[in-house]
């Protein structure tokens, strides 16, 4: 498929966004499979990594009872799972 310059750094500067080649990108395009974005990827990552954190502290720190120790544990979990849902995972 021929495309201008500038086209073809769109397509690159996309694929790159979406962590895949751009072969695969535009696989994907082409047969409607989805494109989850790295940021998404790696802020799932890091909210995971929260709340093991968190978790830990939890339970380390005997404040079992906690109720603002509890709090973040539930907000974290909402925030990834919900991140899970838009990014299909």
């Amino acid at each position: 498929m021929r495309c201008t310059q500038a086209e073809k750094d769109t397509i690159t500067e996309k694929a790159n966004f979406f962590g895949v080649s751009v072969p695969e990108y535009l696989r994907r395009l082409a047969l409607g499979k989805p494109l989850i974005p790295v940021i998404d990827q790696d802020m799932l990552f890091e909210l995971r990594r929260l709340g093991a954190l968190q978790k830990h502290l939890f339970l380390e720190g005997g404040r079992v009872g906690d109720k603002e120790y509890s709090e973040v544990i539930v907000a974290l979990r909402e925030c990834a799972d919900a991140l899970k849902k838009r990014i299909g995972s």
